[in-house]
């Protein structure tokens, strides 16, 4: 009985030991099971999230490709991103950055309304990243944030391109804590602990607090997954804790003596069913695992017939065949054309002889087109061959687009009217437009190629200095440069360039254009100088006045000494010779008057043949005879509205210095035509109408002159003519025409000659009135009266008093406007006649005219000026029927006017 106690108990321990070891077998090999289990679903969750945040990113882009070309308009942007906003959950925030930084439009408002008009240049975190952007025109993903409500978070920058780069950015702003809820269910957040860090950064995206600790002991499961997030990568940790297994290993050793038989046999069905249960669990998993691979698999055995197969939804081929006939071998047949069938049956039988893998591209028939897939036969076990059917009609989709897009880029490159160019760093040519060669001069490529890039810069330092830009901002934009064609010639161009980083022949690559501003460049130097003619014309009419008011007084007061006089006197002389002094002097600012287009002037409708035929005549009889007079005048040239004196001073003039220009001889052409000019060289202050214009042209084979002196010969007392010349000839002669409504154009070269070239308005149309100026009434008057004369020039005032007062008229001084007005307030019925000077301090003559009229509606005034009669004065003189004088003034001048004046009233 011992013996059998004995066995008993040998075998009770036994069974124990035996049914303690299977159990922990048993447990062992359940958590290697639940360890790969928890590998698989570590993944699938890292491919669930890695889609989500990459399909936003593709959303935020394809929002920065619409805008692409077409600006922003603020309404638009927030109303396009708000639906995106509702229509893809995620984003936080999807906002507009403008070129210089700032947030200037923001989706949804409420919630991001403190980041509106935030400047990006001034903080750092994003200062870098909105920089690169614009750069690069390439997307950027941030490193982790801190949003507005305090947790962890990232923003997408994706620039919108344009003409000469990118002009913003449409960045999508996220909170990492919303994605992760998004992404996964509460039940599986509540199951596994997540911990997102930014590889570089070494930043904590999740949890929200980013302090948390993940613990990595024997009682946790833990996997680490690399996500590939835009341009930056995380790492995505995913912690669950194992499930105890000991203590049913102690229960059931507590309970094992008791319920040996009734323990034994509940324990063993019962892990029957609990792992027959978990082995359909699992095996649902693995194949919503399989599902969610997007390739198909197929097991071959060598002659073609099909093992087993999976293929996903979304295999529109597969869905046409049925079981039995994919499951026979001769599914391949059916889906591909014949003329592949045998080259899929050759590389099969590759696979299986060599154990190697055999690839092919095919287009699997089906509904809709059917399906280009990728095939590979890849060897599995000894006789089998496991098949896998990859869908690529996505890829081949895209190559298709993109040989579509080089093909646009091609027309768009060949089309441009601008030249676009592609170079190395080094400097040899790689591409350039037609454009391009046309701006170059060049037939064919090869000529470019066959020089060096440095060769096409006038300043060799240019390049220098375009490649030391380019190193250090990536790209220059609009900068000035002048260029040589091949046939040695110079062209004004812009240049904008971008450094690539892709490399041709081991160098990197500039791409670029050029625009051609040469003509923009001299239409500007043409400006330029009218624009300084016209101010030098101010400036001269300036002085001209002032030194008139002086002569006034000069000349005023020599007439005067020399009235009082006999020719015997001793100083009658020195009087005459002041008095000669003064009037040259007098002739000399109405010069600089007719430069400054003040001049006084008899408009008529005349024929500019007529002028040039009377001064070509005249000039035969007083020109050396070694110069040749040659004229080329067109029949039917078209009249203009002209001064004669003045037009037939301008071709004399022209024509003296033409001959000054020819002492050895020479030919003198003189000519004359229309032209329609379309946008002739006006300046903003005179701008000139497109139409047709009447030109008289003077030119000559004399010495010509250099590009300087070119540039002053129309200004005021320059000459060339040492010891003879005033300067004033050409200056009188811009004025001239100035003042008709024309302009002058100047060809010249030294040894070549002069070609000046007159232009004038037609006169159809010019809507201007015909204006003479009547002959001044001599008739000696002896009128007398009271006179309010008002000058701001004392020498010019005291003249007046003492030389009208001689003939019997009072004069009661007033310097300025307001004492004129003030005086006449006193005298009005004393004065007869008001003499008012135009340009004085305070108030001017017309301000003072215009008062006066208020006070008096029959208020008799003659005007004065140191300008003649310009247009201004004209109108105002026209308009109320006034005198007047010129200065500097006769005295006898004067008094004839102030008592012609005077007897009007009367």
């Amino acid at each position: 009985m011992r013996r059998v106690a004995l066995v008993q108990v040998i075998v009770f321990f036994l069974v124990v030991l035996l049914l303690g070891g299977v159990w922990y077998l048993q447990q062992e090999n359940k958590t290697g099971f639940v360890r790969n289990e928890f590998q698989v679903v570590s993944r699938q969750f890292s491919i669930r999230l890695q889609e989500f945040i990459n399909t936003r990113i593709a959303i935020t882009e394809n929002l920065a490709a619409e805008l692409q070309g077409v600006g922003v308009n603020p309404d638009d942007f927030q109303s396009h991103a708000l639906k995106l906003y509702h229509k893809f959950p995620g984003f936080k925030a999807i906002d507009h950055i403008n070129d210089r930084g700032i947030i200037d439009v923001v989706v949804p408002l409420k919630e991001n309304k403190s980041v509106l008009f935030l400047d990006l240049t001034k903080t750092d975190r994003f200062k870098a990243f909105f920089r690169t952007a614009m750069r690069t025109g390439l997307t950027v993903v941030s490193t982790p944030i801190q949003l507005v409500n305090k947790k962890p978070g990232f923003v997408v920058m994706a620039p919108i391109s344009g003409e000469k780069g990118p002009v913003g950015v449409v960045a999508g702003v996220f909170d990492v804590d919303r994605v992760m809820r998004l992404c996964f269910t509460k039940m599986e957040l509540a199951t596994y602990r997540f911990r997102l860090t930014d590889t570089e950064a070494r930043n904590v995206l999740f949890p929200p607090g980013g302090h948390t600790s993940v613990l990595r002991n024997s009682k946790q499961y833990c996997e680490r997954v690399a996500l590939s997030v835009g341009s930056r990568t995380w790492n995505m940790e995913v912690i669950r804790p194992r499930e105890s297994g000991f203590s049913l290993l102690f229960a059931f050793l507590s309970w094992f003596a008791i319920f040996f038989v009734a323990g034994t046999i509940s324990y063993f069905v019962g892990r029957f069913l609990k792992n027959n249960h978990e082995l359909k669990v699992n095996e649902s998993r693995f194949r919503a695992l399989l599902d969610a691979i997007p390739d198909a698999f197929i097991l071959l055995e060598p002659d073609g017939k099909v093992v087993d197969y999976h293929a996903p939804r979304g295999w529109v081929c597969f869905e046409t065949l049925s079981d039995d006939i994919i499951r026979s071998g001769d599914f391949l047949s059916a889906l591909m054309e014949d003329s592949l069938k045998a080259h899929s049956a050759k590389l099969l039988r590759h696979c299986v002889e060599k154990h190697q893998i055999q690839e092919m591209e095919v287009h699997l028939s089906g509904p809709h087109g059917g399906q280009d897939v990728e095939m590979r036969f890849i060897p599995y076990g000894k006789d089998l061959t496991l098949l896998m059917i990859r869908d690529i009609s996505r890829q081949k989709q895209a190559e298709k687009r993109l040989n579509a897009s080089m093909e646009r880029y091609q027309t768009i490159f060949e089309a441009s009217q601008d030249p676009i160019f592609i170079t190395t760093k080094g400097g040899r040519m790689v591409e350039m437009n037609r454009a391009g060669l046309d701006f170059f001069g060049a037939k064919t490529l090869g000529q470019l190629k066959a020089l060096q890039v440095e060769d096409v810069y006038e300043n060799r330092d240019d390049r220098k200095k375009l490649i030391e830009d380019l190193q250090r901002d990536g790209f220059v934009r609009n900068r000035r440069l002048t260029l040589r064609r091949i046939d040695g010639t110079t062209r004004e161009a812009m240049i904008s360039v971008r450094l690539q980083q892709n490399e041709f022949g081991g160098e990197k690559l500039l791409v670029g254009t050029l625009h051609d501003i040469t003509e923009l460049v001299n239409l500007q130097e043409q400006l330029f100088q009218a624009q300084k003619m016209e101010s030098i014309g101010r400036l001269a009419g300036g002085v001209a006045h002032d030194f008139n008011n002086i002569l006034s007084g000069v000349m005023g007061y020599a007439s005067l000494m020399k009235s009082k006089m006999s020719s015997a006197h001793p100083f009658y002389d020195y009087v005459e010779t002041i008095e000669r002094g003064a009037v040259r002097a007098a002739e000399l600012t109405a010069r600089l008057l007719g430069f400054a287009r003040k001049g006084q002037f008899s408009m008529v409708r005349l024929n500019v043949n007529t002028i040039v035929s009377d001064t070509a005549k005249l000039l035969q009889s007083t020109i050396a005879k070694t110069i040749e007079i040659k004229l080329n005048l067109l029949d039917d040239v078209p009249a203009i509205w002209g001064d004669p004196s003045q037009i037939h001073q301008v071709v004399m003039n022209l024509c003296v210095n033409a001959r000054d220009a020819m002492p050895d001889g020479g030919r003198l052409t003189l000519s004359s035509g229309s032209r329609y000019i379309a946008n002739p060289p006006g300046t903003p202050e005179r701008p000139l109408q497109e139409g047709t214009y009447v030109f008289i042209r003077i030119k000559d084979t004399g010495s010509g002159m250099n590009a300087e002196t070119k540039q002053k010969i129309f200004e005021p007392f320059f000459t060339t003519k040492a010891d003879k010349g005033t300067g004033l000839g050409l200056a009188m002669v811009y004025g001239v025409v100035q003042n008709h409504g024309g302009f002058i154009d100047v060809e010249t070269k030294p040894g070549i000659g002069s070609t000046f070239t007159i232009y004038f308005p037609e006169a159809g149309r010019n809507k201007e009135k015909e204006i003479v100026i009547s002959e001044e009434d001599r008739t000696t008057r002896t009128e007398t009266g009271c006179v309010l004369f008002v000058d701001d020039e004392a020498d010019n005032r005291s003249l007046a008093k003492e030389i009208l007062g001689i003939h019997g008229i009072e004069v009661i001084p007033a310097a300025d406007g307001l004492e004129a007005l003030e005086l006449y307030r006193k005298n009005r019925d004393k004065i007869d006649a008001v003499v008012l000077d135009m340009i004085m301090p305070k108030m001017d003559g017309k301000e003072v005219f215009f008062e006066l009229k208020e006070m008096d509606e029959s208020v008799n005034v003659m005007l004065i000026s140191g300008y003649s009669n310009d247009g201004e004065i004209k109108k105002l003189t026209d308009e109320n029927k006034l005198l007047f004088l010129r200065k500097p003034f006769k005295i006898d001048e004067m008094v004839r006017k102030v008592q012609e004046l005077i007897s009007r009233k009367k």
